[in-house]
């Protein structure tokens, strides 16, 4: 089966009074960037994306004028001169995760290996360290995103097992 080819993004964009089209696509860890159809640099995701989470900033000109493409999950964006262009919010460049998310990825794995397995622990693992490397991302302070996260995966731990309990009594 032939893989379907990813929709492009276009980011339209106005420089010294003329429009441009600014063309994203991308292919896992890499962001191809046409401007005006024309080829113009390829991209490849670094330190700051984890497991597929993509959150990169890459710098691209235009006509003589610099800007930064935003990569935050599957949104991408445009800045200049510290704002995003579509709806003048302040920019806030990419970061490597803060360390301590570390120990609940940890958590969701171990949970996974050790003790529940299968697809429904894969599942609950997964989600719970995705939406927990999301939260440690976001704005907020520092005690929320640990007490969000402390609250993620209890209740991945809880729902999970709760669940293959479930699937066992109806196999049995």
């Amino acid at each position: 089966m032939a893989k379907s080819k990813q929709t492009p993004i276009n980011i339209y964009v106005q420089v010294n009074g003329t429009s441009h089209t600014i063309e994203v696509t991308n292919k896992k860890r890499e962001y191809f960037v046409c401007i005006d159809g024309q080829k113009y640099k390829t991209f490849t995701t670094g330190k700051n994306s984890n497991f597929g989470e993509h959150h990169e900033d890459f710098p691209i000109e235009v006509q003589g004028e610099n800007f930064i493409l935003t990569v935050r999950g599957k949104k991408i964006r445009l800045v200049k001169e510290g704002q995003y262009i579509d709806n003048g919010e302040m920019f806030k460049p990419a970061m490597p995760p803060p360390k301590w998310i570390w120990v609940f990825v940890f958590l969701h794995v171990v949970f996974f290996f050790a003790i529940v397995g299968g697809a429904i622990g894969g599942a609950f693992a997964a989600g719970g360290a995705f939406g927990c490397l999301s939260i440690s991302r976001s704005g907020k302070s520092i005690t929320k995103k640990i007490l969000f996260c402390s609250i993620i995966t209890i209740a991945c731990w809880i729902g999970a097992i709760l669940l293959a309990e479930i699937f066992v009594m109806l196999i049995s």
